[in-house]
């Protein structure tokens, strides 16, 4: 199956990179992999590896690693590695208010406010929420300016090099935002106030009943159906 083949090159990669290996004993694995590459994947499938040894500083196994590939979940790993390496385990993302103006006395902001994006990845809205109770608690009750969204610390170049123009993100990956909230997903609640009920009993005359405060519309013919339906979601 396609999924054991390419768990198979992931097993033989890591056991690869934890073990020192002798000479022939690297050049067995190499052939290992390679076997799986060439025999037991599926017929055009696109694979580039690379095995690299960051204490050694020596590339352990690379078959077509200069082409370019979607880098999916396996960019991941680069990412942490270099955040780790350049920000720290103690690294906090900050967002921060920001303002060169004045509090008068009348706990009123004379000049503008800025929102200023920190990349956070958890930015939630309990957290804005919190940023505004403590702009509250600093004595500021009201702003004489204007509230900026400032998401200078990122470009506007949404796409890597060679990337193909209509290469949108899905749902589970939006475009990144110095001021991302909630991971870029917006929650909708949806609920209905009015239930249509179609019927075909001509002898009741109750066209319209009110359960719970949600209302269900009894007509005896479709046509009526329709019109009703369009008058109701279409008037005001």
């Amino acid at each position: 199956m396609k999924t054991i083949r390419i768990l198979s090159i992931a097993f033989v990669i890591t056991f690869l990179s934890q073990l020192s290996l002798s000479a022939a004993g690297l050049e067995e694995v190499r052939k290992k992999i390679d076997q799986i590459i060439c025999e037991q994947l599926p017929s055009g499938t696109d694979v580039a590896v690379m095995v690299y040894d960051l204490t050694d500083d020596t590339t352990l196994y690379a078959y077509r690693e200069n082409i370019m590939c979607r880098p999916a979940s396996v960019q991941k790993v680069i990412t942490s590695i270099v955040a780790l390496h350049s920000l720290g385990a103690d690294y906090t993302f900050e967002t921060s208010l920001r303002t060169q103006g004045q509090i008068g006395p009348d706990s009123i902001l004379d000049g503008d406010l800025y929102l200023v994006g920190g990349i956070d990845p958890a930015l939630s809205e309990h957290e804005l929420r919190q940023m505004a109770a403590d702009l509250k608690k600093a004595g500021v009750k009201q702003i004489k300016g204007t509230l900026y969204a400032d998401i200078s610390q990122m470009d506007s170049v949404y796409w890597g090099t060679g990337w193909c123009w209509d290469d949108s993100p899905a749902s589970f990956q939006p475009y990144i935002s110095p001021l991302m909230v909630h991971q870029g997903f917006i929650g909708v609640e949806v609920r209905p106030t009015v239930c249509l009920l179609y019927t075909s009993d001509a002898a009741d005359d109750l066209l319209c009943v009110d359960l719970g405060g949600r209302r269900i519309i009894k007509k005896t013919n479709k046509e009526d159906l329709v019109r009703l339906a369009h008058d109701t979601i279409v008037s005001p």
